[in-house]
């Protein structure tokens, strides 16, 4: 079944970067590119369980993003991101999909925000998948390079029963990344 999620997701992040509309002028998708980044997942476990407590591990993340101008200053960009993060021998593969609104606050700095849906694969967690809010800022260094700095809080809390008992778990995400802009839409 997760599989499937995740597949159908997919689709629908290429469906919406290959879109064009009719208007031969239309300025709707600008370009698409590439991430890559330092990831920082952060992670709780509620009692009764034995490894209760706050864990946070580093690790990386590389991804896909389409842009799409909706007006001069405000942008929509869905990203499809791999992470990856590790500590002591624990590590969390995760497939994460944000949909980020950009507000322009001058030419090159952006505000973002907006939800992520992403699945956990590993075995520990799998199965598990998660709605986060997501904020931050981006700034666009040259035509084709941007950085972005970005936190997400955990909206839905994730859970399995131990012992007859409840243990809830959250995960937020820090990120830190180049964007590569790598298939600039012609005539732009």
């Amino acid at each position: 079944m997760r599989c499937t999620q995740i597949f159908l997701l997919v689709i629908l992040l290429i469906s919406i970067t290959n879109v064009n509309g009719q208007d031969r002028m239309c300025k709707c998708i600008d370009d698409k590119g590439i991430i890559v980044g330092y990831n920082n997942t952060g992670y709780q476990i509620s009692m009764p369980s034995e490894d209760a407590g706050q864990y946070y591990n580093n690790g990386f993340m590389i991804g896909l993003f389409a842009d799409v101008e909706l007006s001069e200053r405000f942008h929509v960009q869905p990203e499809f991101l791999y992470t990856m993060s590790f500590s002591n021998g624990l590590d969390f593969n995760t497939i994460a999909i944000p949909v980020i609104a950009k507000f322009f606050i001058t030419d090159k700095v952006s505000l973002q925000a907006g939800p992520m849906f992403d699945v956990i694969l590993d075995r520990t967690f799998m199965g598990n998948s998660g709605i986060n809010f997501m904020a931050g800022v981006g700034v666009n260094i040259t035509e084709g390079i941007a950085v972005t700095a970005r936190y997400s809080q955990s909206l839905t809390s994730r859970g399995y029963t131990y012992r007859n008992e409840s243990i809830n778990y959250d995960f937020n995400y820090f990120q830190v990344g180049l964007a590569f802009r790598l298939w600039k839409k012609p005539g732009f």
